[in-house]
Order: C-alpha cells, then sequence, then structure tokens
C-alpha cells in the first residue's frame, strides 16, 4: 500500500490555543490548520503563556512536544529554548514551507528567519504582518516602527519572502511600505463559523445594546467608541456599551476609565473583561451591535464573529468590510467624520424590531454566502504549496 505523507509546514507565532487573549491572529492560524490538515503536517513554534499573562499554562507540558489541536506543538519557556530548538528542528525536520504570523516580532519573526535563511536557504518563507502595516496600526510607536522598516529595506531583509496578505487592500498596505517588487499572494483568511445565530432578541427604537470586542490597546480605539457615545444627547439610558476583551494596555485603559466617567448622557459603560472564544456564541446573542471604530483591521474576526451571532457592526473604513450599510449590515465611517458616526449610532439606537430582525438576518446570510467559501480554503491550500518561483503581484 502507498504511503501518502503530507507535505510540512513549520509556524512560528507568539501566542497560540488555548490563548485566546492575542485575538484574531491565533484564530487565523488555527482556523489555517484546521481547515487544510488534510493537506498538510503542522509543526507549531509557541510561547507557553497567553498574551499578557506571566504565568504559563498550567495544564500543558513545556519544551515537549505535543500532538494537540491537529497539529504537533511545542510551548517554550525562555529564549535559549527557542535557540535549541532552532537548531534541532531546522536541521532535521524535513519541512519546505515556514510561515510566520507576525512582523515585528524578535523571538517569533526575526531570529527565527536569519537563522532559517543562514540554515536552509531554499525554504519557503512565508510572512502574513496582519495589519500591522496599515496606517492606524504604523502611527503607534511611529518612530521606531518607521526605523524598522526603512532599516529591514535598506538591507533586503525580506528578499525572496512570499508576503501573505488577507485582502488587496492589505497587500497594497505591504506594496507601501516595502516596494512594488514583492511576492505578495492575496489569500482571505479563513473562518470557520462554530454557531450562527438562531434566536431572535428584542430591539425597541429608542434602545441598543452595544458591545466593543477586542483587546483594550490603542490600536482597537476604545477611547473613541466611548466619545462618541457621549455625543448621543442626554437621556440615553436605554443604551449602553459592554467592553469584553483582555486589558492590553494598563496605561491606555485608565485613559478610557477617565473618559468613562466623562460621559453623563445616561449611557451605561462598563468592563466585562475576557470572554475565552468557545464561549462567546453564547454571550453574543444578548446584543444588538457591535461598536468597533478601530484604527486598522487586515481582517477583524470580531466583525465576523459580531455579524454571524445577528449583530450589525459600526466600524471604521479602516478594515476590508465596505459598504456594509448598502448590504444592511452595518456601518463603515471615515474616523475623521465624527458626525456621519453619531449619525450611524443614531441610526442603530432608533432601529425598530422588524428592521433590526431584517438587518440581523441579512447578517447571518452574508457570513453564510461569502465567509464560509471552498475558494478561499482553495487560495490557501494554494498559499503553503511549493512551487517554482514566479513573480506574484497583486497589483498586477
Amino acid at each position: 500500500m502507498e504511503l501518502n505523507f503530507k507535505p510540512k509546514v513549520l509556524i512560528f507565532i507568539d501566542w497560540f490555543l488555548p490563548g485566546y487573549k492575542a485575538g484574531g491572529p491565533i484564530k487565523s492560524v488555527a482556523n489555517i490548520i484546521n481547515a487544510l490538515q488534510n493537506h498538510y503536517e503542522f509543526i507549531v513554534v509557541t510561547s507557553n503563556r497567553d498574551a499578557g499573562n506571566s504565568k504559563p499554562y498550567n495544564n500543558l507540558k513545556h519544551n515537549k512536544w505535543l500532538d494537540i489541536y491537529n497539529a504537533r506543538i511545542i510551548y517554550l519557556t525562555s529564549n535559549l529554548k527557542l535557540l535549541g530548538m532552532l537548531r534541532n528542528i531546522v536541521r532535521k525536520e524535513a519541512y519546505k514551507v515556514v510561515y510566520f504570523n507576525s512582523l515585528f516580532s524578535v523571538r517569533y519573526t526575526l531570529l527565527p528567519i536569519i537563522f532559517i535563511k543562514w540554515v536552509r536557504p531554499n525554504v519557503k518563507i512565508i510572512l502574513a504582518p496582519r495589519g500591522m502595516l496599515g496606517d492606524g496600526a504604523l502611527q503607534i510607536k511611529v518612530f521606531k516602527k518607521t526605523v524598522f522598516i526603512f532599516i529591514t529595506r535598506y538591507f533586503s531583509f525580506f528578499n525572496n519572502v512570499t508576503w501573505h496578505a488577507s485582502s488587496q487592500y492589505e497587500a497594497d498596505e505591504i506594496y507601501a511600505a516595502f516596494g512594488k517588487n514583492l511576492d505578495v499572494v492575496i489569500a482571505p483568511n479563513i473562518t470557520l463559523i462554530s454557531k450562527l445565530a438562531t434566536q431572535e432578541r428584542t430591539k425597541n427604537a429608542g434602545e441598543a445594546k452595544f458591545f466593543f470586542l477586542s483587546r483594550i490597546s490603542e490600536k482597537k480605539n476604545l477611547i473613541g467608541a466611548i466619545k462618541l457615545l457621549q455625543k448621543l444627547p442626554k437621556g440615553s439610558n436605554h443604551v449602553s456599551l459592554d467592553i469584553i476583551g483582555p486589558i492590553e494596555d494598563q496605561n491606555y485603559w485608565l485613559l478610557c476609565q477617565e473618559e468613562i466617567k466623562k460621559t453623563t448622557n445616561g449611557v451605561t459603560i462598563k468592563l466585562i473583561g475576557s470572554i475565552p472564544n468557545h464561549l462567546l456564541d453564547n454571550h453574543l446573542p444578548n446584543y444588538h451591535f457591535l461598536l468597533f471604530p478601530t484604527f486598522n483591521e487586515n481582517y477583524g474576526h470580531v466583525i465576523v464573529e459580531a455579524l454571524s451571532a445577528g449583530c450589525p457592526v459600526l466600524i471604521s473604513d479602516q478594515t476590508p468590510w465596505r459598504d456594509l450599510r448598502t448590504k444592511q449590515i452595518g456601518w463603515d465611517t471615515n474616523l475623521k467624520q465624527e458626525n456621519e458616526y453619531i449619525q450611524a449610532i443614531s441610526e442603530a439606537i432608533a432601529m425598530p424590531q422588524y428592521t433590526f430582525n431584517s438587518w440581523s438576518l441579512k447578517s447571518v446570510e452574508y457570513v453564510m454566502s461569502y465567509i464560509c467559501s471552498p475558494e478561499i480554503i482553495e487560495k490557501n491550500r494554494e498559499l503553503f504549496a511549493v512551487n517554482p518561483k514566479t513573480p506574484k503581484n497583486a497589483t498586477q
């Protein structure tokens, strides 16, 4: 009987399952593995704790290979363990593709790329910047990021790297940062929906339950969401915002708390905190709309999660999700057009039951028709295929 050996793909990622606090990047990689496990054998190198946690996972062995989450995974405890692992796996494993899930990570991108280029120069290297090159994202720690891009571009550090863009929107960001002569492959993020909204919720005109779902950090612009709600008229006692997500930046959260104190028009704002991914399906149907004026998303898993829960979204125009008002599944608004954003929020609050029911259903249908497609899975499968190098330019 002929054995069918699957090609091996080595993945470096700062945080992975069972972690969830790093948000979308964990889901992106987990969905790739789950969707393509019959085509490739995935080997994951990651840290032994969730993002922002000082304590490691207490139910997993560290520095040992484990067969879990449809992959072979090692959870490392230190930089020394990473260097030792690099020497072993890079030289011994018969892999032909290495996938990096971050642009600026020293431990899980830059050091491994240097080592792999030196030891295995013929390996296919794929790099997913995960929205880190968007205008909004680059404005955070702008000096450090500008210097990094200048130096790596000047010394051609990312030469012979295949860039993974999740959309043309992100491909254009990559070209703008590193030049046009790049190998960029557009493969939309795979989204595997475990549960779609089936229950109808009450929505009266003049009330709205908003939620913010993401890490609490400057890039996600929670302060912007709070300030928008402050602009609503006094007596907005039937409007609320629940903040769901881990506090990544304590200083930023202090600023958010100061803004919450200034919200005196009746809007209720409270912190819910982190909710593990497997519990979100049961939690989100308690709300009406996602309020998420993010500065930049290359994809936005939280947007998809909201839509699949039957919650239309109010987002910025700094994501690939556009023309939402026309589709009747939400609003995508320029952050500089504050009045338009407030108008969208007011429209959501004023929405009666029958209109909300229609928008909620269309949100779910949109996820089913657009997100969950075999074509997207096939494009991701082709991303990892090892073929003779041919120029790929997403703008051509």
